[in-house]
């Protein structure tokens, strides 16, 4: 499967389903969408699929150890602001925090991130875990 197909299908998931759309020389120019779309299907910019091409190839990972996100942390001067967060939160998150792995998508990880203005930097904190 072609960049441009995984993108188009991430960006249009109901195309994964069948043949939708074809390409004859992987440019943006030349997707032919099929006859038989959904009612109100609007085709993908050619920025939207800029963009998913971008995060396809920078993917962020799912998951980055205790030891990673100490390390990331610590590098942005962020460590201490985190910890003190975590012992003011919820016993759950206090011993979640103790966890060897975490997950980008944890609710208490999100948590947490927000709350020390990391939101926003999260998927790039990951992405430097597994740097490291």
């Amino acid at each position: 499967m072609t960049d441009l197909t995984s993108a188009l299908k991430a960006l249009r998931p109901f195309a994964a389903y069948g043949a939708e759309f074809s390409n004859i020389d992987d440019t943006y120019a030349n997707v032919m969408w099929g006859p038989n779309l959904p009612k109100g299907f609007v085709a993908p910019t050619e920025e939207e699929v800029d963009a998913e091409l971008a995060r396809l190839a920078d993917p962020v990972p799912s998951s980055a150890t205790r030891g990673q996100l100490i390390r990331v942390l610590n590098h942005i001067g962020k460590l201490t602001e985190v910890r003190d967060a975590v012992a003011r939160a919820d016993v759950l998150t206090q011993e979640l925090w103790l966890s060897p792995t975490f997950r980008r998508d944890d609710p208490h990880l999100r948590s947490v991130a927000a709350t020390v203005g990391l939101t926003e930097q999260l998927d790039d904190l990951f992405r430097l875990s597994a740097t490291l």
